[in-house]
C-alpha cells in the first residue's frame, strides 16, 4: 500500500512565512522603540534648553534686583537725572545678551517699574487720594490691602495708617494698626501735597523677559523695597 509523502517545498513555504511575519513584527518593535527614545531624547534636549534659558533668567533677575537694593532713594524715578548717573539705568529697558556665539539664543529684556509713593491729592476720613510722579505707576485693585502708608511731610505728616483696599488711586485706610477699624487719622487730615510712601519706602517692580527657542514668551519679577532714609 502506498503512503503520501508530505511535500517538502510546502513544508519550506510555511516555515519561511512564519520567520518573515517575526522579522515584521520585530522590526516594528524596534522601531516603536526608536520613536519612543527619540521622542524621548528630544523632550530632554528642550527641557535642559529651558532649565538654562531659565537658569540665566534668573541671575539676570538677581542683578537687577541687587543694582535697585543699592540706589540712591530721593534718585529712584527721577526722569531728570543726567545719562550718566547710576540710578538713570532704571529709567528704560536693558537688552542682555548672554551667549552671543549662539544666533537663536534668547536675548533677555530686563526692565524696571516703579510704584508705592506719591503726593495727597485729598484725604478725608479713611480715605487718600493719590497724585504720582511721572515715571510712577498706579495701582492694581487691593494690592496694598494690610500694608500700611506713612505721610511723611505736611500737615498731618508724621503718621501711619494700615491700607484695608485700594483702587488705581485711592487708598482706604484705618488708625487700628492690629484688627478693627477707625477712619480717623491719627495727626490730622494729611493735606493736599503731602508726601506719603507705602511701607515707608519706594517700590521697584524688576522684571526678565524673554522668547524662548520654543517661541515662548515668559518673565520673571520680584518687587524690591527701597526703604525711606530716616
Amino acid at each position: 500500500m502506498a503512503h503520501a509523502v508530505p511535500r517538502q517545498q510546502t513544508c519550506m513555504t510555511s516555515a519561511r512565512g512564519v520567520t518573515l511575519l517575526e522579522v515584521v513584527i520585530a522590526i516594528a518593535i524596534i522601531a516603536a522603540v526608536s520613536i519612543g527614545m527619540y521622542a524621548s531624547s528630544v523632550y530632554t534636549a528642550r527641557q535642559n534648553e529651558d532649565n538654562l534659558e531659565r537658569e540665566y533668567a534668573v541671575q539676570i533677575l538677581e542683578m537687577g534686583v541687587a543694582k535697585a537694593r543699592v540706589a540712591d532713594f530721593t534718585k529712584i524715578a527721577d526722569t531728570t537725572l543726567t545719562s550718566t548717573a547710576y540710578e538713570n539705568q532704571f529709567n528704560s529697558s536693558t537688552n542682555v545678551n548672554v551667549d552671543s556665539l549662539s544666533p537663536d539664543f534668547p536675548t533677555y529684556k530686563l526692565a524696571y517699574k516703579f510704584t508705592g509713593w506719591g503726593t495727597v491729592n485729598s484725604a478725608s476720613a479713611g480715605n487718600l487720594t493719590a497724585d504720582f510722579p511721572a515715571n510712577v505707576s498706579k495701582w492694581e485693585p487691593n494690592e496694598w490691602t494690610g500694608h500700611f502708608v506713612v505721610v511723611a511731610t505736611g500737615s498731618g505728616g508724621n503718621q501711619m495708617m494700615r491700607i484695608t483696599k485700594n483702587t488705581a488711586q485711592k487708598l482706604t485706610v484705618t488708625n487700628k494698626l492690629g484688627s478693627g477699624s477707625s477712619s480717623t487719622w491719627l495727626s490730622g487730615t494729611p493735606t493736599s501735597g503731602a508726601e506719603f510712601y507705602i511701607d515707608n519706602g519706594k517700590f521697584v517692580d524688576v522684571t526678565v523677559s524673554w522668547t524662548s527657542r520654543q517661541g515662548i514668551t515668559e518673565n520673571l519679577s520680584e518687587r524690591v523695597l527701597v526703604p525711606r532714609p530716616i
